[in-house]
């Protein structure tokens, strides 16, 4: 496929027979997709063998794995114990989450926004199997933790610039938010004091960007000097002190996270309509699971660490306290990807993004039934001049922004129907 001529395809059959459309939904792999080829039968097959497969091991470790932590902990080996038990989880929770990434990749409707979509939902068996590698590979944590703190920063990045898709891009967004009540550019007496009031338009745009963003840089740095601090064995975990590096880079990191979340809830606050409506894309939602993976556990880590350097967090075994304190993130990591492995396959689904949820919502915010070839019932073609509302709700990225592209794709897709249906 040539990006250069994709479009987003809502909600409109191109003025087929009920047969035709029947047929095409058969052997076409996506609405966007010119070839012939029964692709989405041969994923359904994949799918399938691969659900099979998952099935059964899903069993077994069912049985294995409780099993095994039982027999550990009898025999006092905390390593062990935790280990079984965090697999349990992380083998289900990663089985879940790479089913709703197939299911987006095989509804490739949206491109430009579910490749963000799919870079979210990466995060949580990243997470989870991350966390289970370090229960068992200790001596090798801190570089595993490296890993998925980069990648986290990468998905704090994405969140933003999927926000942005969603509103129609940044220059659509720009002119919604000039629209928007002048107290969304008021802050707190402290954050005024050092920013100012936030012009809405351009201005309120690109501070909230960089808000979020600048923790991207910040943890991007911090893992790097923790990096190299350690390997001078001059960085310590969970060690506070004046002369403790530890203390700088927490105290950076939280003041940057704090900043970078309220940005995200200054943002969210001046879009809920737009992010509701003609679409409801449930961003509360989205918010919730990108805070708690990213900001909660980190946090998380944190308060352990607390815990463990005021002597309420002890040995256990063969383990230290600063063990326990790492072992015991980990392991809650493993059990609470779980949950949000199940949140993201509601919040981030596949469903959003197919034709007929696109259509219906744009039909019933339009208030006329779309035709067979994607008009109005009185043959306008549906524009966002025509229909973006007095709101100036986006249509980007739902094709009306797309008009000459699928203007030539129906075109094309009139003269295949002419040839011969393949056997």
């Amino acid at each position: 496929e040539n990006d250069k001529d994709e479009f987003y395809y809502f909600g409109s059959d191109n003025g087929l027979s009920e047969s035709q459309r029947k047929q095409t939904q058969q052997t076409t792999c996506c609405w966007k997709c010119k070839s012939r080829f029964k692709c989405s039968r041969k994923m359904f097959t994949v799918s399938s063998l691969l659900l099979l497969t998952t099935m059964i091991v899903l069993v077994g470790s069912l049985i294995a794995l409780p099993t095994l932590s039982a027999f550990a902990a009898a025999h006092h080996k905390p390593k062990l114990t935790s280990y079984y038990i965090a697999g349990l989880f992380v083998i289900l929770t990663v089985p879940l989450s790479l089913h709703e990434i197939i299911m987006h990749l095989t509804n490739w409707y949206m491109p430009t926004v579910q490749k963000y979509v799919v870079r979210i939902l990466f995060m949580v068996p990243i997470y989870s199997v991350q966390s289970w590698f370090s229960l068992y590979f200790q001596n090798a944590t801190f570089y595993i933790d490296t890993v998925r703190e980069l990648y986290e920063a990468f998905v704090i990045s994405s969140f933003v610039y999927y926000l942005v898709a969603l509103l129609g891009g940044e220059e659509t967004l720009k002119i919604t938010l000039r629209r928007k009540d002048p107290k969304h550019e008021r802050h707190p007496w402290f954050i005024h004091w050092l920013f100012g009031n936030w012009t809405m338009g351009h201005v309120f745009l690109l501070w909230c960007k960089a808000g979020v963003l600048q923790y991207v840089v910040i943890k991007t740095i911090a893992s790097i000097v923790v990096m190299i601090l350690k390997g001078v064995h001059k960085y310590e975990e969970g060690k506070f002190g004046w002369k403790e590096p530890f203390t700088y880079v927490s105290t950076v990191l939280n003041l940057s996270m704090a900043f970078a979340m309220y940005c995200l809830v200054k943002f969210f606050y001046a879009t809920k309509e737009e992010l509701r409506s003609p679409i409801n894309w449930r961003p509360i939602g989205k918010f919730l699971c990108i805070k708690g993976i990213v900001f909660f556990t980190w946090w998380q880590g944190f308060a352990l660490s607390l815990l463990e350097s005021y002597g309420i967090i002890t040995n256990i075994g063969n383990w230290d306290s600063k063990l326990v304190a790492g072992g015991l993130q980990d392991l809650l990591i493993c059990v609470e990807m779980l949950g949000f492995a199940v949140a993201h396959r509601y919040t981030f689904t596949h469903k959003e993004y197919t034709p007929d949820y696109v259509g219906d919502a744009m039909e019933t915010f339009v208030g006329v039934p779309l035709g067979e070839d994607g008009n109005d019932s009185n043959g306008d073609y549906m524009s966002q001049s025509d229909h973006s509302g007095s709101r100036g709700v986006p249509m980007q990225g739902l094709g009306s922004s797309r008009q000459r592209q699928e203007q030539q794709f129906l075109q094309q897709h009139h003269q295949q129907q002419q040839q011969p249906w393949p056997k």
